[in-house]
This record gives structure tokens, C-alpha cells and sequence, in this order.
């Protein structure tokens, strides 16, 4: 007879994959934990967090940068830590 692998299988051959929090890095740990595995560096989102940017002031600097919303956008620091 043919066993099958149905949740209860895979769960019980399987482990989760945990990340102890360190220093500030809640969103590293959340994204590994989440994804079960050792995916992302302080580094690598770091990286991210500067593309992210550098996509949002082009968005908001398309109008110009004397509109009222570009000139509170240059005001600002990143909120990307």
C-alpha cells in the first residue's frame, strides 16, 4: 500500500526554523522565521531599504520639486532604518 504524505506526515519530518532575536533586527528575524530559513542579512535589507528610496523620491519628485508635497518630502529624513 501506498503511504501517503499528507500535513500531519510532512510536520512530524520537518522542524521549525527559528532566529533568536538580536540587537534591533526585528524585521530580519520576522522575514527568516517566516520564511524558514536564513534568507536575509542585516546587509541585504539594508539594500533594499535603499532602493526602496531611491524609487520613492523619483515617484515623489515627478511632479517637480516646488510642489508642496515635494517640498515636505525633501524636509524628511528616510523612515527606512
Amino acid at each position: 500500500a501506498k503511504r501517503e504524505e499528507g500535513p500531519t506526515n510532512i510536520m512530524q519530518a520537518s522542524y521549525v526554523y527559528h532566529e533568536r532575536q538580536e540587537s534591533a533586527l526585528c524585521g530580519q528575524h520576522c522575514l527568516n522565521n517566516l520564511l524558514q530559513g536564513s534568507y536575509f542579512s542585516p546587509g541585504d535589507l539594508a539594500d533594499i531599504a535603499q532602493e526602496l528610496d531611491a524609487m520613492e523620491r523619483q515617484m515623489m519628485l515627478e511632479a517637480g520639486v516646488d510642489t508642496p508635497e515635494a517640498i515636505a518630502f525633501l524636509a524628511e529624513e528616510s523612515g527606512n532604518v
